[in-house]
This record gives C-alpha cells, structure tokens and sequence, in this order.
C-alpha cells in the first residue's frame, strides 16, 4: 500500500494489467478487494469503471468485489455515465478469471 492508500490491485486496474490482477486476486486476501485509498475512497473496481476498463470490471465483479461501496456523491453520477462496463454482462461468469 502507498501513501495514498492505494494497494497494487488499484495500480493494475487502473491501468489494465489483466495478468497482474489475476495474479493478485489468486494470492492476495479477499478484503483487498474492497480496500478504498485514502485520497478519494476509491475502491479499485471505481478504478477500472472510472477509465473503462470493462474486462477489469467483470474480473474484480467476478472476484467478490463489492458493488455497494459509494465513493463521493459527486463521483457516483460520473461513473453511472462513464461506466459501461458495470452493466448486466458483467454478473454473467463466462470465462475463469
């Protein structure tokens, strides 16, 4: 974790390092999955939805990612309109992760 809180997890989704992230959901605990940064209580699934990251979003979604943890309310109307990868396909499991 860095000074912002962010975990290595935050840094792979935020720039779509698919195998990176693969490798951390295997070995990391599960409630890095939920960890939010210090610096905009971000979690890394509002990383990858922030820069439309799709395959990210349905890889940390099929992880056990939580769908619930709200950032600023002046950030949820930002992500419903900038993320379409947090749509129906995504709770579809197709592929392992």
């Amino acid at each position: 974790m860095d000074e912002t809180g962010k975990t290595a997890l935050h840094y792979g989704a935020r720039f779509g390092h698919k195998e990176v992230l693969r490798f951390l959901i295997a070995k990391a605990p599960a409630r890095v999955l939920d960890m939010v940064d210090s610096e905009k209580g971000q979690t890394a699934l509002h990383k990858a939805a922030g820069y439309k990251r799709r395959t990210i979003c349905c890889m940390l979604v099929a992880a056990g990612a939580s769908l619930l943890i709200k950032v600023s309310q002046l950030l949820i109307a930002s992500y419903a309109l900038r993320a379409p990868c947090l749509n129906v396909q995504c709770f579809r499991r197709t592929t392992p992760v």
